[in-house]
């Protein structure tokens, strides 16, 4: 379903009672699985964002447990966050969960926790250090412009 989560993770912070009620919008009995796609989509995206400050992304998790679980309790608390959104009566518990998400997630970007992997900054991110000079001389000036 998502790079890093799937439905059955979801189990670790939410009942099925849940999830049904969460995402069945049509009242039909069943997960609504384009619903739950969008908010594994929509958190799997912010983590990109932040992540993408110093790392490469989508960030290769493939044999490193640790890495993959940390990541996975991170977007599962963004998930539970947006899904519980969708409905009256968020629990105070899932509201402070996400707010440490989004720490985690803020330092995560300013350099101040690690994934433990060596960081790769993404290709653009250089850019922001060019300075550029030059160009065609001005045709307009204030000298040209007196009596205007």
């Amino acid at each position: 379903m998502g790079t890093y989560i799937v439905q059955a993770d979801l189990k670790a912070v939410l009942s099925d009672d849940d999830l049904l009620q969460l995402t069945d919008d049509a009242g039909v009995g069943e997960v609504d699985a384009t619903v739950l796609a969008g908010v594994i989509a929509r958190s799997e995206g912010e983590f990109h964002g932040y992540a993408a400050k110093r790392y490469a992304t989508p960030v290769d998790v493939t044999g490193d447990a640790t890495l993959a679980a940390t990541i996975r309790g991170r977007l599962l608390d963004l998930v539970a966050y947006y899904l519980r959104g969708r409905r009256p009566g968020m629990p105070q518990e899932v509201r402070d969960r996400y707010t440490d998400a989004q720490r985690w997630l803020r330092d995560l970007a300013d350099g101040k926790v690690t994934l433990g992997v060596a960081p790769e900054p993404a290709a653009n991110q250089s850019a922001g250090n060019t300075i550029l000079s030059g160009g065609e001389t001005r045709q307009m000036t204030h000298d040209k412009m007196k009596g205007l």
